[in-house]
């Protein structure tokens, strides 16, 4: 007995759906609910909602343009050769956390894999100044940095770091951020494979890779979540951007930087001055350039 196949909408089917109702809708808005003329209070507020409800249509069809995009990208399978492996330097950012707290994340950092673990270089870089994380540095053999002032905030904590550093790849973590061991190489293959692509290529034809941003996952679960008591069964917002909107954007070298959890390129870095450090937003604004 042959199974029934299961039919699904495709995702363009959908959008067209999804339009078709929204000019529909949009159709009776303007037609039979917007006040009369001579009612200039009213009517000027029912322009305003109307366009409020136009803005939030136009995000919900770019939203579904960028996910109907959204295209598969596997690990690139790369010879296992150690020395094709390039040096890494991990980029911990603190100001006022807890060594407790801090210690759990460098443990994970740690414990990451890597085919050589010497070119795995781990800093704390404490924008707070405290002996006692210098000290836990030394005990979790470390490296630690720390600057005069606190100038540029994180961004500048970060390129204080990037300034006494070498490694062709540089790994920013937030101070609560604990990296799966998988982390290093579910990340270092894509630049391998993309230095390797770009051998002999002239550099108006490289594919070049600036950064590569990884989900971020958190164990307290978000408002929506938590005031409907379902937690278990709404989807996660952050979770929703970072494993299916930043995988989207790929396809139109629209990634954001979301600030930790990333792989980012030296050579990229140098080539914009380093971390952006002129806006609260240091992440997104150093991803965009």
């Amino acid at each position: 007995m042959k199974k029934k196949k299961k039919h699904k909408l495709s995702l363009p089917a959908v959008f067209e759906i999804a339009l078709f109702f929204s000019a529909l809708y949009f159709w009776w808005r303007v037609s039979f609910t917007i006040p009369f003329i001579d009612e200039p209070a009213a009517f000027f507020l029912g322009i305003v909602l109307l366009v409020v409800e136009l803005v939030g249509l136009i995000e919900f069809m770019v939203n579904f343009q960028i996910m109907a995009k959204k295209k598969n990208y596997p690990l690139p399978k790369i010879p296992e050769k150690a020395e094709l492996y390039p040096d890494v330097d991990v980029f911990i950012a603190t100001y006022n956390e807890s060594a407790d707290l801090l210690y759990k994340t460098v443990n994970g950092c740690r414990r990451m894999e890597y085919p050589d673990q010497s070119k795995v270089h781990i800093y704390l870089c404490d924008d707070g100044h405290r002996e006692e994380i210098r000290t836990l540095a030394r005990k979790m053999n470390i490296g630690y940095f720390t600057r005069d002032n606190n100038e540029g905030a994180k961004a500048g904590n970060l390129n204080n770091a990037l300034n006494q550093t070498d490694s062709p790849l540089v790994v920013t973590f937030d101070a609560d951020m604990i990296p799966r061991s998988s982390f290093l190489m579910k990340t270092v293959p894509y630049f391998i494979d993309s230095w390797m692509r770009n051998t002999g290529v002239r550099k108006a034809e490289q594919i070049r890779l600036g950064f590569l941003q990884t989900p971020q996952t958190f164990y307290n679960w978000d408002l929506f979540q938590y005031h409907l008591y379902a937690e278990k069964d709404v989807a996660n917002e952050q979770d929703y951007f970072y494993r299916e909107i930043e995988v989207a954007k790929t396809n139109s070298n629209s990634v954001i930087y979301g600030g930790s959890n990333t792989l980012i390129s030296r050579e990229a870095l140098e080539s914009v001055g380093g971390f952006y450090t002129k806006a609260i937003t240091e992440d997104f604004a150093t991803g965009m350039l």
